[in-house]
């Protein structure tokens, strides 16, 4: 009786092993077959979530100029030059509304800085979720308290946007530079005018060691266009305006002035701009 007893078991506790070894084998097997479906899940998931990002961008854009006129946001606009009363070059005194406007302020920080102010966007959906460069990062202690119009301040001057020292921003934009300002920078409902969109390299070519580039080198990223619709492009693809491509991320003179460019402005004058790539 106990000997047989003593079988009994051994084969229990051999068949439990066995069983044991069999799920595991199948957990194995799953997991081989789902990681890849769950990482694209994933990945599928951030990557909407930085197209909303976007949306988001130019929605508030479109909110802020339905109350000014159809005219987005530009801080030299909205931060004026002081009144010459008379005559003599020099600034008088600041009357919100009133002066020429200050083409230097027009930079990629105070744009989003004054966007964000204002409450019509939030600093958490300037940054991408797919951003790759580690010097880029939400402002988590924006200082709303800074928007005092009587007292000609119009934003938080901390917030930063320069992709060589440190950014709270990932999304690249149309320059406010030149007439496009008046002409693109608008509520429009041009579907070729590209207007906020992820970075991409300077001479819209992709390459490896670029942040604003794949590991391996390839770009492939989004653009609003001023009537809202989105579009999802290679860099090397353009944008189609009338019978010729434009790169989006290169200036080119030749294009007769139709010339589209989406970059980081570091500097601003009346007709030109310091543009940043990564």
């Amino acid at each position: 009786m106990n000997g047989h007893h003593r079988r009994s078991l051994t084969l229990r506790l051999g068949t439990s092993r066995v069983g044991v070894i069999v799920v595991l084998a199948c957990i194995a097997i799953l997991a081989i077959v789902l990681l890849p479906v769950l990482k694209h899940h994933r990945l599928n998931s951030i990557s909407l979530k930085d197209r909303s990002h976007l949306v988001d961008i130019h929605q508030a854009w479109v909110i802020y100029a339905q109350a000014f006129n159809g005219r987005f946001p530009i801080p030299g606009f909205i931060d004026r030059l002081p009144v010459d009363l008379d005559g003599d070059g020099r600034g008088d005194f600041e009357v919100a509304g009133l002066g020429p406007e200050d083409y230097s302020l027009n930079t990629t920080a105070n744009l989003y800085s004054a966007t964000i102010a204002q409450n019509y966007v939030s600093p958490a959906a300037l940054v991408s979720p797919l951003e790759r460069n580690p010097a880029i990062e939400a402002d988590k202690d924006y200082d709303y308290s800074c928007y005092q119009p009587q007292d000609h301040v119009f934003w938080d001057a901390s917030f930063i946007a320069d992709l060589e020292t440190g950014s709270n921003v990932s999304y690249a934009h149309l320059p406010l530079v030149g007439a496009q300002r008046w002409t693109h920078w608008r509520l429009t409902s041009n579907a070729k005018v590209g207007v906020v969109s992820n970075r991409g390299p300077s001479d819209g070519i992709g390459r490896t060691g670029l942040y604003s580039c794949q590991p391996d080198g390839s770009w492939c990223g989004r653009i609003v266009f001023a009537d809202g619709h989105v579009e999802t492009i290679a860099a090397d693809a353009g944008i189609r305006i009338a019978s010729v491509v434009d790169n989006p991320f290169n200036y080119d003179p030749g294009l007769g002035g139709v010339d589209q460019v989406l970059a980081f402005t570091e500097k601003a004058s009346q007709r030109e701009a310091v543009l940043q790539h990564d």
